[in-house]
């Protein structure tokens, strides 16, 4: 974050369709995320903190200008975090073909719909 390009960071994630979890991401500031192909063995996408860093601050990612997931869904998807994202435009989600979600955070983000 001490980089005067921390925003301009690109990370490419391939095989997907083959990967359960990305691990924890909530401290990537990204632009833009879009996750395309299948990511239908994906159980959590944790892309948000709620909790405080080591100085006490939160953790936060705004402007980010786009959004895309999978149109055919995450199935086995069982915990979603976007805590402190905020979107420059709404963002709607649909959630409907994540049957097992059972961890939903969104607090301190801007997300219009889910």
């Amino acid at each position: 974050m001490s980089s005067g390009n921390y925003r301009e960071q690109l990370y490419y994630i391939y095989g997907l369709e083959q990967m359960k979890s990305l691990g924890d991401l909530s401290k990537l500031y990204f632009q833009e995320l879009f996750i395309r192909g299948k990511a239908n063995k994906l159980v959590d996408l944790l892309l948000g903190y709620d909790g405080l860093s080591e100085e006490g601050k939160e953790y936060k990612n705004n402007d980010v200008n786009n959004w895309s997931y999978p149109s055919e869904g995450m199935p086995l998807l069982k915990e979603m975090n976007l805590c402190n994202i905020k979107f420059l435009n709404p963002v709607a989600l649909d959630l409907t073909k994540s049957e097992k979600l059972e961890n939903f955070r969104n607090t301190g983000s801007n997300v219009a719909k889910v």
